[in-house]
């Protein structure tokens, strides 16, 4: 028995609109606010200091972690405006050796706001976001549903770029219904690992990545942050411990030099725990449980075998531990990352890497037809 494990490298091949670089950012840049588009590339998506849209093909193991760049540049940002409040702290008077002091003769007595309220909102400019870690990622998800929705539009006009034999069972991390619809396979050989449209899409960075991710702004502050939340959970962003507050004492005007610090952290820290993907391993081994027999190939077509969904590649291996891999890549230089990932993630299993097209080539490979022009075709994983 064959198990097909698909990525969006398949759906690319099939000339359909998946590209996070090409397409999903597009999306996502005519949805949101312009601050909040400019705010996402300087955290994420930014090398030296300059947005990449060519990042924006890494979505998932970028989203929600912070590069240490842009950590220092957090940390200088507001180091600067804290020494401005002192300074206005200074000038009237005020004990400056203890922040929580400035904090309550700036901002607690009426005949001093007035000189500090200019310092206070420049201090406000290095929150990273207005938008709540809720509104993010909804507005994200939205753009994802839209992106499928786009692809799925286009299922019926696209045509299969070989055969497949219909007794075999798919993996796939697409949200498309690519198998359904073009190559006419059964719904009870498919699993949607990470959903479809009309369902949760379930998407995000390894939550291992985002662990040991937590921004400390203002490390002498005793505030920093209340609480995290469980990763995984389904309300990681809603129930941030603290979040809400700092929110409403902004809105106020009545936030402190630290909470304004504070909020930068636990905003951070929040939109963080928002973007941790969910891995499922129980549906994926009751899926393959389902199958008959042992499974001797495992074809691997358009996935990268990142981190992010490593888990699920650990026990597809030790579930089926006769078959042999076939792992596709696009050049050279993906078939060195696909072998560092494979030999890390596999074993000793057996595992054979083809290039994408030739496997439309050969009667042994997964595809018993290949139609012209496949071998040349743009397959990536993004």
């Amino acid at each position: 028995m064959n198990l097909y494990i698909l990525g969006n490298g398949f759906d690319l091949a099939h000339h359909l609109p998946t590209s996070y670089e090409n397409d999903y950012n597009i999306i996502v840049k005519n949805t949101c606010s312009s601050e909040l588009w400019d705010k996402l590339n300087e955290l994420y998506f930014s090398c030296g200091g300059k947005p990449q849209p060519k990042l924006w093909s890494e979505f998932e193991s970028r989203v929600g972690f912070i590069s240490d760049e842009e950590e220092k540049r957090l940390r200088d940002t507001a180091d600067g405006k804290l020494d401005e409040l002192r300074e206005v702290a200074s000038d009237d008077g005020i004990d400056t050796t203890q922040d929580r002091d400035i904090d309550m003769q700036l901002f607690d007595k009426d005949d001093e706001i007035d000189c500090a309220v200019p310092s206070r909102e420049s201090m406000f400019q290095f929150i990273p976001f207005e938008d709540s870690p809720s509104d993010i990622h909804a507005m994200l998800n939205v753009c994802m549903e839209e992106m499928v929705e786009a692809a799925n539009d286009k299922l019926s006009s696209t045509k299969p770029i070989g055969t497949i034999n219909p007794e075999s069972y798919f993996i796939t991390f697409n949200y498309t219904n690519t198998l359904e619809d073009v190559y006419q396979i059964d719904e009870s050989k498919i699993l949607h690992i990470h959903g479809k449209l009309n369902e949760p899409l379930i998407w995000g960075n390894d939550k291992h990545v985002i662990e040991g991710n937590v921004i400390d702004v203002a490390p002498n502050y005793d505030s920093i942050i209340d609480g995290r939340v469980p990763y995984g959970s389904n309300d990681g962003f809603a129930s941030y411990s603290g979040y809400a507050a700092q929110q409403d004492s902004i809105a106020q005007g009545s936030t402190t030099v630290s909470d304004a610090s504070d909020v930068a952290v636990s905003t951070l820290s929040a939109i963080g725990n928002a973007m941790v993907k969910t891995i499922d391993v129980n549906k994926l081994v009751d899926f393959i449980n389902v199958i008959p027999g042992d499974v001797s190939t495992i074809y691997v077509l358009g996935h990268s075998l990142g981190s992010v969904d490593g888990e699920y590649f650990e026990q597809i291996d030790k579930r089926c531990p006769r078959a042999k891999w076939v792992i596709s890549y696009r050049c050279k230089k993906d078939r060195l990352t696909l072998k560092k990932a494979a030999n890390s993630l596999l074993g000793n299993s057996s595992i054979t890497f083809r290039q994408f097209g030739t496997l439309f080539q050969s009667t042994s490979g997964p595809f018993g037809t290949a139609l012209s022009g496949v071998s040349s075709m743009v397959v990536g994983h993004a």
